[in-house]
């Protein structure tokens, strides 16, 4: 058995030796896994490519919202060959609740074999907003680009 290893920037109870039992552990990685998974779902819509009678390409994205424009960010190799009109953006929360509406702009960066870029994003109509609901939408003042605590919780969790 491993021991937590002491630092500054480790709590208190971890510097005096408290150790999670690997069930705890299990458990608390379980729970924390069932959160995400709903979290990303709800912010992570499919985005489904149609000829008109199937579809012939997928991928997904993650819904934002930068100055009340509505975007969903996205690979650049699933969308840039295709017309808007092909592209419809489908989320479901539930599964009798089939949501899809489709962009009204694009634009990418990259994208092709060889090329390290690969961004795009698809600009949807200010409806969506209310159709897909608000919480389902990242804003950038919630997105935590450098996590401070995110290493002292890796070793929390997974230090054994």
């Amino acid at each position: 058995m491993a021991s937590v290893v002491a630092g500054p920037s480790l709590p208190r109870w971890a510097k005096k030796g408290f150790m999670v039992s690997p069930e705890t552990k299990r458990q608390i990685a379980t729970q924390v896994s069932n959160i995400l998974s709903g979290h990303l779902n709800k912010l992570s819509p499919v985005i489904a490519i149609h000829d008109g009678e199937k579809i012939i390409d997928n991928g997904t994205g993650i819904f934002l919202l930068v100055e009340d424009t509505p975007i969903v960010l996205t690979a650049a190799h699933v969308i840039k060959n295709h017309s808007n009109e092909k592209i419809h953006i489908i989320a479901t929360f539930t599964p009798s609740d089939y949501l899809s509406i489709t962009p009204v702009d694009k634009d990418f960066w990259g994208g092709g074999m060889g090329n390290p870029l690969d961004i795009g994003y698809l600009i949807l109509p200010k409806d969506c907003i209310e159709k897909f609901g608000i919480d389902s939408f990242l804003t950038l003042d919630r997105i935590e680009l450098y996590p401070k605590r995110l290493s002292t919780d890796l070793v929390f969790l997974w230090h054994a």
